[in-house]
């Protein structure tokens, strides 16, 4: 009888693997930078949606790709600068 179920990957670790917004790349959770929109909460954790980044992307190739990472976010292009450069809108 064939196993229902899919197999995993052999070559990914062990844990959580998400993917990198601007190469696409399959790392395991730990290696990638979280972004995310705050949200009030008394946790530690940043709750909400988050786009995971690479570590080896320097901050101007975060800045080129604002529009995938809003689109990530599901959040306007806009409000993102303005969080990612630490200004508040007036």
């Amino acid at each position: 009888m064939a196993n229902s179920k899919l197999k995993r990957n052999k070559k990914f670790p062990h844990g959580p693997v998400r993917t990198c917004i601007i190469c696409r790349a399959k790392l395991a959770k730990k290696d990638l930078i979280r972004f995310s929109l705050p949200v009030a909460s008394d946790d530690k954790e940043v709750k909400g949606r988050g786009a995971y980044v690479c570590t080896e992307h320097d901050f101007g190739q975060i800045e080129r790709y604002k529009k995938t990472l809003a689109k990530a976010l599901k959040c306007d292009v806009e409000a993102l600068h303005n969080h990612l450069m630490g200004e508040s809108r007036s």
